[in-house]
């Protein structure tokens, strides 16, 4: 879609050093708001239940994070891939087979939709060592 192409573009047009930031993760999210937890866990039948296992398959598919607040009733699912070729292989190969699975599943959501957004992705935790939190400030109040 035309918005995956300005975020395309965006990223091989930016002038930031890429010796020193690697895209190591790009992902798509689908967000919607929904009427219960019933629906949220009816959604992640239709989009991981239906769609894991084809995306299992894709070269680069790093996984897939559901979130759900039971409060507001907020649901987000992330597909994400590590490096930008095969996050645009997905999306210009791939995505129209999940878009039926997000169509089927926006049935769900309060509005009937869901809206998407691409995201550079980087994962920070003690997963990989502790080294990881070297980038993190110790000033906490900056978050």
């Amino acid at each position: 879609d035309q918005a995956s192409r300005r975020f395309f573009d965006i990223i091989q047009n930016s002038k930031a050093d890429t010796h020193t930031h690697t895209l190591l993760q790009v992902a798509r999210m689908a967000t919607c708001k929904v009427s219960s937890e019933v629906d949220a866990e009816t959604i992640d039948s239709i989009i991981i239940g239906k769609g894991l296992p084809k995306l299992k398959q894709l070269k680069g598919f790093a996984g897939i994070e559901r979130y759900f607040c039971k409060e507001h009733l907020d649901y987000k699912i992330i597909v994400s891939f590590q490096g930008l070729q095969n996050f645009k292989t997905y999306m210009e190969v791939h995505e129209k087979d999940m878009e039926e699975k997000f169509i089927e599943a926006s049935k769900l959501s309060t509005t009937s939709t869901m809206e998407f957004q691409n995201f550079v992705s980087n994962k920070y935790g003690s997963f990989g060592g502790g080294s990881a939190f070297d980038c993190l400030s110790d000033d906490f109040t900056a978050y």
